[in-house]
C-alpha cells in the first residue's frame, strides 16, 4: 500500500502541511493539497488519487461533503472525512457519499496511520471482489451458452449427416450435364459450410480436450501472426525476451487463438495499421487481481491501434456472434475464450475508443523449461538450421555438429560431465568426415544406452530399414514435418532403457 497517491483537501494551511509531512513519513505520495471544494474536484479529475482526505468544513459555497458527492459520481475514489466535531445531521449527509472512514481533528499520528492503511486495503479488496464477481458472471454465462450451443450443434450435426448422405446419393444418380447436378453441387457446398459452422460450435462448447505439451511460444506466435497478415497492410512487431519460459499448450489450439486475435486486430484497423505482440514471464501471487492459482505464467499481449471498443460492449466481447461491425461476425473470440479456459489460463481485454485494444493472455509456464537435450549432426547448413528451429519450437534444447567426429566429442564431454544428451539425430551420410553409421559405432563405446535416430533422404537404403541392427533407436526419412519429428522423439524418450 506504500507509495499510494493521496489528495489532501484542507483549507487550514498548518493542518494541511502537517498531514502532508506525516503521510510522507509513512511513505505515501501526496499528489496535491486543495483548499476548496472546487479545487478538490479538479484535482480528483486530473490525478485520480488512490485516496482523498477531505475536510468537511471548507471555505466557499461548497463543503467537503458536496465535493465528495460530485467526485463519487464519476470516480470510485475512497474518501476519509476530516472533522473537528461530530454532528448527527452532518454525519447523515456524509453517509450519502459512502465514506470509508472519519478522522477527528487534531489527527493523531497513530489514528492517521491505521485509518489510511485500513481504507487503502479495504478499497483494494473491494476492487478485487468486483473484478472477481464480474469474471465469475462471465464464466457462468459462457458455460451456459456453451452447453446450449453444444446441444444444438449435436442435434444439427445429426440432421446434416442425413442431408449430406442424401445429397451424395442424389448426385450419384444424376448426370453431370444436367441442370439438377449443378443445383445439387451448390446444396452440397452449402451443407459443407453448415458442417464447418457446426464443428465450430462443438469446439466452442466442448473445446476439444487440448493435447498439451511443453512448447516455445515465440516461433508459434510469429508464424501464426505472419500467416494472417500475409498480403495485408498491417505491420506487426514482436517483443519476446530471450529467456521466455515455455508454456503448456496444445500448439494447434493455441495457433487458432493467435489467428483469431490477430484477425480481430487487423479488421479493427483504419489506417497506419500497427499490431504489437509481446510476451513476458510473470509470477502470480495470492494478492494478484488475476483469477488464477499462484505460480509462474507467460503473459502474451496483442495490442493494436484500431478503432477500439466501447466500454458498454467489453463485457460481451467473448459472446458468440457478438460484434459491433458487420465484418467479422462469428465465433472467433468465443472459441478463443473457450480454448484459453481449457488451458487453465485467463484472457482479458482493455480498450479505448479511437486508441486501440489490448488482449492479454495468461498461460501456465512449464516447470521443465526444456523437454530434453538433443544433439544434431548434419553437414547441410539449411537442414541443420531448420532442425534447430523446429526442435527449439517443440521445446527441446539443441546442440549442433556438422560431422561425426565433432558430434562424438560433444557427446563425450556431456556424458563425462553427468549432463548427457537425451537423443542424438545423425545424418546417414556427410560429404566430409564421419557419417551416421561410423558415428553411432563410436557413441555406443562411450554410452551403450545412447538413443540415436538416423535420418536420410535415401529411404531405400538398407540401413534405414534395418536401423536397429546398427544400434539406432529410431529412423526418420527426409523430408519430415515437425509433427513427424515430435512423434519419433516422444516415442523414443518414452521407451525405458
Amino acid at each position: 500500500m506504500k507509495n499510494s497517491s493521496i489528495l489532501i483537501v484542507e483549507d487550514e494551511p498548518i493542518i494541511a502541511l502537517s498531514l502532508q509531512d506525516e503521510l510522507k513519513q509513512l511513505k505515501y505520495n501526496v499528489i496535491s493539497i486543495a483548499n476548496s471544494a472546487e479545487q478538490a474536484i479538479q484535482q480528483a479529475k486530473k490525478n485520480q488519487p488512490d485516496l482523498i482526505l477531505m475536510d468537511i468544513v471548507l471555505n466557499g459555497k461548497m463543503d467537503g461533503i458536496e465535493a465528495a458527492r460530485q467526485i463519487h459520481l464519476s470516480y470510485p475514489i475512497p474518501v476519509i472525512y476530516l472533522t473537528a466535531y461530530s454532528d448527527e445531521q452532518v454525519l447523515e449527509r456524509a453517509k450519502v457519499t459512502e465514506p470509508f472512514g472519519y478522522l477527528i481533528k487534531p489527527v493523531k499520528h497513530e489514528d492517521l496511520k491505521a485509518t489510511v492503511e485500513m481504507v487503502l486495503y479495504k478499497a483494494k479488496m473491494e476492487v478485487k471482489m468486483k473484478q472477481l464477481e464480474k469474471q465469475l458472471r462471465q464464466s457462468q454465462k459462457m458455460q451456459a451458452i456453451g452447453t446450449l450451443a453444444g446441444n444444438i450443434a449435436h442435434d444439427f450435426n445429426n440432421m446434416l449427416r442425413v442431408i449430406t448422405s442424401n445429397i451424395s446419393y442424389a448426385l450419384s444418380q444424376t448426370n453431370q450435364d444436367e441442370e439438377l447436378f449443378e443445383v445439387l453441387m451448390d446444396v452440397q457446398e452449402s451443407t459443407k459450410q453448415a458442417q464447418s459452422l457446426t464443428h465450430q460450435l462443438i469446439t466452442f462448447a466442448k473445446g476439444g480436450a487440448p493435447i498439451k505439451k511443453t512448447f516455445s511460444l515465440d516461433s508459434l506466435i510469429k508464424e501464426s501472426a505472419s500467416f494472417v497478415l500475409r498480403g495485408e497492410n498491417s505491420i506487426c512487431d514482436f517483443d519476446f525476451p530471450e529467456d521466455l519460459w515455455k508454456a503448456i499448450i496444445d500448439p494447434n489450439q493455441f495457433n487458432q487463438v493467435i489467428v483469431n486475435l490477430v484477425t480481430n486486430s487487423n479488421e479493427a484497423m483504419v489506417e497506419d495499421c500497427k499490431i504489437l505482440i509481446k510476451a513476458e514471464n510473470i509470477s502470480i501471487d495470492p494478492d494478484s487481481h488475476i483469477p488464477l492459482p499462484q505460480g509462474n505464467y507467460i503473459k502474451v499481449m496483442i495490442q493494436d491501434n484500431g478503432i477500439g471498443i466501447a466500454d458498454k460492449h467489453l463485457s460481451k466481447i467473448f459472446d458468440p456472434y457478438f460484434s459491433t461491425k458487420q465484418k467479422g461476425r462469428g465465433l472467433g473470440l468465443a472459441i478463443t475464450y473457450s480454448i484459453i479456459k481449457k488451458h487453465d489460463g485467463h484472457i482479458t481485454v482493455e480498450s479505448e475508443l479511437s486508441e486501440g485494444t489490448i488482449f492479454s493472455i495468461y498461460l501456465p509456464a512449464s516447470e521443465d523449461h526444456d523437454q530434453g537435450k538433443i544433439l544434431i549432426m548434419d553437414d547441410q547448413e539449411p537442414i541443420l538450421k531448420m532442425l534447430d528451429r523446429m526442435l527449439i519450437q517443440i521445446g527441446y534444447k539443441t546442440t549442433l555438429a556438422t560431422e561425426g567426429a565433432q558430434a562424438i566429442k560433444l557427446y563425450h564431454n556431456a556424458y563425462q560431465s553427468k549432463n548427457p544428451f537425451d537423443v542424438v539425430i545423425l545424418a546417414l551420410t556427410v560429404h566430409e568426415g564421419m557419417g551416421g553409421v561410423q558415428t553411432i559405432s563410436e557413441l555406443l563405446k562411450i554410452d551403450p544406452k545412447v538413443k540415436a535416430i538416423i535420418s536420410s533422404s535415401y529411404s531405400n537404403d538398407p540401413i534405414m530399414s534395418n536401423y536397429k541392427e546398427y544400434g539406432f533407436y529410431g529412423v526418420i526419412p527426409k523430408p519430415f514435418s515437425k509433427d513427424q519429428m515430435a512423434e519419433v522423439l516422444n516415442k523414443i524418450l518414452e521407451e525405458k532403457d
